[in-house]
């Protein structure tokens, strides 16, 4: 006989940056979720480069102490993938294909654009009305399969459980949305601008659709090089938008002063740093002092375990 839990979920997010990874782990309830653990870990050198992870075995054994050190043996863990390895558009195609003939249609389209990089991709999809009744629209993200496959295998083999891999972006905004759903409206403009230590993120949503976004993924030694707050002007003034109605920026308690002086010189907008944690039960000392002086830096592992994972 099957096992049936009808507990409410309990989700690990897993946010792994340049240099240092979060990790957040909440417990749904009903009135939204509380905290179970919120730390924050100092990667190792040569886990994290050119934009992505490339060192998975020594990722794997630095999460294997993480594992037994919190005793997150099988936890149920969502991990994000960095905008800058995936492909994400929207495409329009006849009505009534099937998902294979759909994914087709897709691995066409990112070929096309990428004739050099015809890898095998991990695609997920959804599917909105179109201008015309014989098509669909279907918004895409496709990453390199291989890269998945890889990050996946090498967090299970650490001794947790991996039921999902999540886009920065969505995972983001599901936070931010979360923290500021009293002061967010879906009507006009919204710019999320998130800032790590080596590491940033720009969204602008109109009428909750993404239509521009931007990341960064730490100056290298290149002469073209750049810092946050250089690429935050660079993207301010790429945007040329004036009507935004809001924004929210999170992060580094450090860059945030500085990110609002920018935003607020090109826009005249309602400014906000989403604490996600605010009003969550079920924190304790060391989780107070995780968050205690930059809060909305764990957005993004936070907006991982807030995902919603089908029970079957």
């Amino acid at each position: 006989m099957l096992s049936v839990s009808f507990g409410l979920p309990v989700l690990t997010g897993i946010a792994v940056f340049p240099s240092n990874l979060h990790l957040v782990q909440l417990k749904k309830c009903k009135k939204g979720y509380a905290i179970l653990r919120v730390r924050r870990y100092e990667l190792p050198a040569a886990i994290y480069s050119e934009g992505k992870i490339t060192a998975f075995q020594q990722l794997q054994k630095f999460l294997v102490d993480i594992v037994r050190q919190e005793e997150l043996t099988a936890a149920k863990t969502v991990l994000s993938v960095g905008l800058n390895q995936v492909k994400m558009n929207q495409i329009t195609v006849p009505a009534g294909l099937s998902d294979a003939d759909i994914e087709a249609e897709i691995c066409t389209h990112v070929y096309r654009s990428l004739p050099a990089k015809a890898e095998p991709l991990a695609i997920d999809f959804y599917m909105k009305s179109a201008a015309k009744v014989e098509d669909v629209n279907v918004v895409f993200a496709a990453a390199r399969k291989d890269y998945i496959e890889r990050y996946h295998a090498c967090v299970q083999a650490a001794g947790l459980k991996v039921v999902s891999i999540d886009v920065d972006v969505f995972a983001l905004l599901r936070a931010v949305r979360y923290a500021l759903r009293d002061n967010l409206t879906d009507a006009g403009k919204c710019c999320c601008v998130y800032l790590n230590d080596d590491y940033a993120l720009m969204i602008i949503l109109q009428n909750n659709e993404i239509i521009f976004y931007q990341q960064w993924d730490g100056a290298d030694n290149s002469r073209l090089s750049v810092t946050q707050l250089q690429w935050l002007e660079w993207c301010c003034h790429h945007c040329k938008m004036t009507d935004i109605k809001c924004a929210a920026v999170g992060g580094n308690h450090e860059l945030i002063y500085a990110a609002v002086k920018i935003i607020s010189a090109r826009w005249t907008c309602k400014i906000f740093e989403p604490d996600p944690f605010l009003a969550m039960p079920g924190a304790s000392i060391a989780d107070k002092n995780a968050i205690q002086n930059s809060p909305s830096i764990f957005l993004l592992a936070c907006g991982l375990a807030m995902r919603e994972v089908p029970v079957w």
